[in-house]
């Protein structure tokens, strides 16, 4: 019976069901993480990589999409979001995310906040942060 299943469609409606679940404003952490015992001795290729949705109070998966490598992870932004409702919300992710497409798919079309982690992979942003002197700032 389970092979006769649709994966994709059980994912959006159980994914879709989640949401309902937790708190409607709760901020959303994407992170991606390969999936443990995929990963063959020496063969990277074969591990399965997937990128998640989840929120930060309730620790709740509300959507994840697999993806082909870490590379590949920026691309999976928008399939995941895509279904969920993200309006007045806040988006976390790491530095990979930090990236202007992600940043103006979030406040364009989806309507959230975001917080991206900035590090060497944004040269220029990181140079412009350091120049406000912020370490003079309280948190």
């Amino acid at each position: 019976m389970l092979k006769t299943i649709d994966i994709e469609q059980l994912e959006r409606q159980l994914g879709g069901w989640l949401q309902t679940q937790g708190d409607a404003g709760e901020p959303i952490a994407l992170d991606g993480k390969v999936l443990r015992g995929t990963r063959s001795i020496g063969c990277a290729k074969d591990t399965l990589q997937l990128v998640s949705a989840f929120g930060h109070h309730s620790g709740m998966v509300m959507n994840q999409v697999a993806v082909p490598d870490k590379a590949s992870e920026m691309k999976a932004v928008k399939p995941l979001l895509d279904a969920m409702e993200l309006t007045g919300r806040v988006v976390t992710a790491d530095a990979l995310h930090t990236q202007i497409d992600t940043a103006q798919y979030l406040v364009e079309e989806k309507g959230a906040h975001y917080l991206l982690t900035v590090k060497n992979n944004q040269p220029t942003l990181k140079a412009d942060i350091a120049g406000l002197h912020m370490e003079a700032s309280p948190p």
